[in-house]
């Protein structure tokens, strides 16, 4: 069964392009990247979370996560402490309020793409969304015990 996912909608990249300008021009101003923001928006409010449990949940190298989380650091948002083989990134007081400035500019954003939607349509969207989740996650598990 194939599947053309481009009929009647925009490429994946060209949404994550219009996230990212989006998202550009709502944090102009603020001293904080596009990067930083999505880094910031996924931290735990109350836990450290380690550089592996963050480059996951955002999804980009641990390389990248390493610098950003150090320029983070230096802007005084993060406070990085070592723990055994890793390092906790926890949030300041002032990483939480920018954390929630991020938070708001990403849902803006969101909101801006979806406003035109309705609820019932909404439902649907999650519904394939989550059914996406659940093939990718079996995939992963897949290769997960055949590397057992």
């Amino acid at each position: 069964m194939g599947c053309d996912c481009t009929i009647g909608a925009k490429h994946p990249s060209e949404f994550k392009k219009f996230v990212h300008a989006a998202m550009e021009k709502k944090l102009k101003g603020t001293g904080i990247s596009v990067s930083a923001a999505m880094f910031l928006a996924e931290l735990e409010e109350d836990r450290g979370m380690t550089n592996r449990e963050l480059t996951e949940r955002v999804g980009f190298t641990k390389a990248l996560t390493t610098r950003v989380t150090r320029q983070l650091e230096e802007k005084g948002l993060v406070e990085i402490t070592p723990s055994g083989r890793e390092c906790s990134i926890s949030l300041t007081p002032k990483g939480r309020e920018t954390r929630a400035m991020a938070r708001r500019c990403q849902a803006e954003v969101m909101d801006y793409i979806f406003s035109g939607l309705t609820e019932e349509e909404l439902e649907f969207l999650n519904h394939i969304h989550r059914k996406m989740d659940e093939r990718i996650d079996a995939f992963y598990e897949e290769q997960r015990r055949k590397k057992e």
